[in-house]
């Protein structure tokens, strides 16, 4: 791993001329560089409703992958945006189990919708160059 770089959820956001949503990360230090990343509308009203605590009548595919997790005591310790190519973000979550960590690829949009889930904060961090890259394109 790069020069990773703490950033915060600020939310998600529908910006013209895109027609998807977007989440939108900050850093948490100066330069407060932002890098939005587009995401389908189920998985955008999934991590809505995590992020404002708003339960839903039945769970959503989160609220499932979540309660699994907590079940078994498995907890989502960090969110790391890892990589972007070709317009799509890579991501992974690191869990951490009764036998250690262990980290696992996966959709930007299913990290943040499992991490909002957990009962403390999850760290999330973008590799440095990511800002970069994406900026341009």
């Amino acid at each position: 791993m790069g020069d990773l770089k703490v950033v915060t959820f600020l939310g998600i956001h529908v910006d013209l001329p895109s027609p998807y949503p977007q989440v939108t990360l900050r850093e948490v230090a100066t330069p407060w560089r932002e890098l939005r990343i587009e995401i389908g509308f189920p998985e955008a009203i999934s991590i809505s409703r995590a992020w404002k605590r708003i339960d839903s009548p039945r769970p959503l595919t989160h609220d499932l992958w979540a309660q699994m997790l907590k079940r078994l005591n498995i907890m989502v310790e960090v969110v790391r945006i890892i990589d972007y190519k070709e317009g799509i973000f890579y991501a992974e979550i690191e869990l951490q189990t009764r036998d250690g960590s262990l980290k696992m690829q996966c959709r930007p949009s299913d990290a943040f919708g499992l991490a909002l889930r957990q009962d403390l904060t999850v760290p999330i961090l973008v590799e440095d160059f990511i800002f970069d890259i994406a900026k341009r394109n």
